[in-house]
């Protein structure tokens, strides 16, 4: 048996429904800092391919400007934006926290140990 369908009328102006919060965007997000520019040398000298890497095949590879690349290597810049990070990791072949860390997060001092909080009873 076939039943008649008819098209519904799928417009949805003049309802009043919940707008979704928008996805965070790059820009939205804390940049990555750059842990040590050896790493990043290191990194590139020998990639995950085993073989080594020049600044410029390395910012086209990551989509970023090689001005960026070497700013990175000489420590002019630490910082790079939220998604760039991963895409340079990504071609070196290694994890992203081997070479950056997310800004903004809190680091423990060195004195903070297990044996300085006191005891409370519950």
């Amino acid at each position: 048996m076939l039943g008649v369908f008819t098209r519904m009328n799928t417009s949805i102006s003049g309802v009043n429904m919940p707008v979704p919060e928008p996805a965070p965007q790059a820009t939205d997000l804390p940049p990555w800092r750059l842990v040590s520019t050896d790493r990043l040398r290191i990194a590139m000298e020998r990639t995950g391919t085993g073989r080594k890497i020049t600044t410029r095949e390395l910012a086209a590879a990551a989509g970023v400007s090689h001005g960026t690349i070497g700013s990175l290597s000489n420590g002019t810049r630490r910082d790079v934006p939220f998604d760039v990070a991963p895409r340079i990791a990504r071609v070196l072949g290694v994890d992203t926290p081997f070479l950056f860390e997310l800004t903004g997060r809190a680091v423990p001092a060195e004195s903070d140990t297990a044996d300085e909080y006191e005891v409370v009873p519950a």
